[in-house]
């Protein structure tokens, strides 16, 4: 139970249906032109797109590690041959042969980095989008900022120009104004380009991080598609042996039926001669009796006829 649920949940945020754990989808804005201040402001809310992939790959990885499924002596699909398909699906994870878990557990990993590739490919395109927005927001700002700084120049040459010139107070005075308002833009400007300097920088290092998550699981599947593989076959051989072995047993179960068949008939055989014999013997002592009350009564007349010849002798 424990595997299922976190394999679940692990799944559900693959599919998309938990976005707790999965980077929020870049703002309509960002999809927009956007203006410097945009950007900058939206620095912070950009997501982190490293911190989130590692997140959700180690929810995979806890949800496949954590699997304690145990197995049958019996293949899944040498049941199903004499169950109904109704039943098949209340077959218990815990009857499976290890052979078999192994080849679930594979597949089931194989399914979830190729889940989470889906994820991070999303990420990381977000992650262009945002980086490409980004670096064309500072390339700007940097042309904004050294035509800032032109104005700075131009204005602090012509009230140099007008204090060397001595020109009139009034025009002194403006010129001064005029050249402390262009420093100022001036540092607006460059404290616009220092936040977008920042949010470029973030972009990039989030665009690395999510495209290095897309080869670590790149990595993963490929690791993962041996080790099915080899499930696979270890499981083929499992059922190749548990054919071989149903076979032995029936021939062997076939062979015990005839030996029993055939012991059975011996002793039919056995009790129908000793009741002939027994027959015999009933019979034949029947007429032993009857012989022996013949003798009986001779063996009396020859006594009644010695009696009598003695009689007469007297």
């Amino acid at each position: 139970m424990k595997f299922q649920v976190q394999t679940v949940a692990a799944l559900a945020l693959a599919s998309g249906t938990a976005t707790a754990f999965c980077p929020a989808p870049l703002s309509s804005h960002r999809h927009q032109q956007a203006s410097t201040t945009d950007l900058a402001m939206a620095a912070r809310d950009m997501p982190d797109f490293g911190k989130t992939a590692m997140s959700f790959f180690a929810a995979s990885v806890v949800a496949v590690s954590a699997s304690g499924v145990v197995l049958p002596v019996e293949p899944a699909f040498a049941a199903a041959a004499s169950t109904p398909a109704a039943k098949v699906e209340k077959v218990e994870v815990k009857k499976l042969a290890p052979e078999e878990k192994n080849k679930i557990v594979a597949k089931q990993n194989l399914d979830l980095s190729e889940q989470t590739l889906k994820e991070y490919t999303k990420y990381v395109s977000e992650a262009k989008g945002a980086d490409a927005k980004a670096s064309a927001a500072l390339k700007n700002q940097e042309k904004v900022v050294a035509a800032a700084k032109k104005v700075v120049i131009t204005d602090s040459d012509k009230l140099s120009a007008a204090k060397s010139q001595k020109m009139p107070e009034t025009a002194v005075k403006e010129l001064t104004v005029k050249s402390a308002k262009s420093k100022d833009v001036l540092k607006v400007e460059e404290k616009k380009l220092s936040e977008l300097s920042k949010t470029a920088s973030k972009a990039s290092s989030e665009l690395k991080s999510a495209e290095n998550s897309v080869a670590q699981t790149k990595a993963a599947i490929k690791t993962a598609k041996k080790k099915l593989e080899k499930a696979e076959k270890e499981y083929t051989k499992y059922t190749k042996k548990v054919q071989e072995q149903k076979k032995k047993d029936a021939e062997k179960e076939k062979k015990a039926k005839a030996a029993a068949q055939k012991a059975l008939q011996e002793e039919e055989k056995k009790i129908k001669a000793l009741e002939a014999e027994q027959k015999k013997l009933a019979s034949l002592k029947e007429s032993s009796a009857k012989e022996l009350q013949k003798k009986a009564k001779m063996l009396e007349a020859e006594k009644k006829s010695l009696e009598k010849m003695k009689t007469t002798t007297k």
